[in-house]
């Protein structure tokens, strides 16, 4: 049973992927958030597993390793979001200096 509790998120994370993928592009925005509660669900499994881990089994090196797992996902997670945040910012910045150039032509 416990098995299954750490695979609900996983499954429900890759039902939102395969069916984000389906979107056209028009729907670019709730595709960036489906992605982003995937990988939310993703950390959920995770930490499942984690409580798992330790409440049941008390294994040291699988601890270990769901800790570093869980951090490293965390950095790629800020990288992945930091990203956007510069890309929104420069394209933003980018329709305005387009629009101010289109507007000085005239």
């Amino acid at each position: 049973m416990l098995w299954a509790l750490i695979l609900l998120p996983m499954i429900f994370a890759f039902f939102i992927l395969v069916g984000t993928n389906m979107l056209n592009e028009d729907h670019s925005i709730l595709k960036l958030f489906s992605f982003l509660l995937g990988i939310v669900s993703f950390w959920a499994s995770l930490n499942m597993a984690f409580i798992m881990v330790v409440s049941e089994y008390t294994i040291p090196a699988a601890e270990k390793l769901l800790g570093q797992l869980t951090y490293l996902t965390g950095w790629l997670f800020f990288i992945y979001v930091s990203y956007f945040a510069i890309y929104i910012i420069k394209t933003v910045f980018h329709g305005i200096n387009s629009k101010k150039e289109q507007r000085l032509k005239y």
